[in-house]
């Protein structure tokens, strides 16, 4: 008995700690390509690092919801990055 409920809390861990690898994961790849793709095209003095607050502002649980762009019709990147950030993209 001992055995099998040492067995279901490894499991456990195992897959918690999956999902919280793989969360942190998405976050890193949203900023970076924040970054690249579309807060450095929005201001002519755009560094990585002025690029790095709003980009994790972008990429919160909340922040992405409503920032998602459609494929093939969707919004331009920048131009949305512009709209959240119009203090940024007046630089």
């Amino acid at each position: 008995k001992v055995a099998s409920v040492l067995i279901i809390v490894i499991l456990f861990t195992i897959s918690f700690s999956a999902q919280v690898s793989h969360s942190k994961t998405i976050d890193v790849g949203c900023v970076k390509n924040c970054i690249v793709n579309q807060c450095m095209k929005a201001s002519k003095k755009a560094t990585p690092a002025t690029c790095d607050n709003p980009c994790k502002t972008i990429c919160t649980a909340t922040g992405i919801k409503s920032y998602i762009i459609p494929r093939g019709g969707g919004r331009d990147p920048v131009k949305a990055f512009c709209i959240t950030f119009k203090w940024f993209c007046k630089n």
